[in-house]
C-alpha cells in the first residue's frame, strides 16, 4: 500500500511538472506571437510614414526646404543660447 501511494505521488508530481511546462510553453508561444505581430505593425507603420514623407517632399519641395531651414535656424539659435 505504501509503495502504491508513493508511486501515485510521484506520478502526480510528474504530471504537475509536465502541466506547468506545457503552460509555460503556451505562454512563451503567445508572447512570441504578440512580439512578431507588434514588430510587423511597427514595420508597416514606419514604411507608410516614410512613403508619406517622400510623397510630400516630392510634391512640395520648397515647403520641405522651408521646414528644414526653419528647423536648422531654431536648432542653431538654441545651441547659440547655450553657449553664452
Amino acid at each position: 500500500m505504501v509503495d502504491n501511494i508513493q508511486d501515485v505521488g510521484s506520478r502526480m508530481g510528474e504530471n504537475t511538472g509536465q502541466t506547468v511546462a506545457n503552460k509555460a510553453q503556451q505562454i512563451k508561444d503567445t508572447a512570441v506571437q504578440y512580439g512578431r505581430q507588434g514588430y510587423q505593425y511597427a514595420a508597416e507603420k514606419s514604411t507608410q510614414a516614410r512613403q508619406s514623407t517622400e510623397s510630400l517632399i516630392r510634391d512640395n519641395p520648397w515647403y520641405a526646404i522651408g521646414i528644414a531651414v526653419g528647423a536648422g535656424m531654431l536648432l542653431g539659435a538654441l545651441l547659440m543660447s547655450r553657449r553664452d
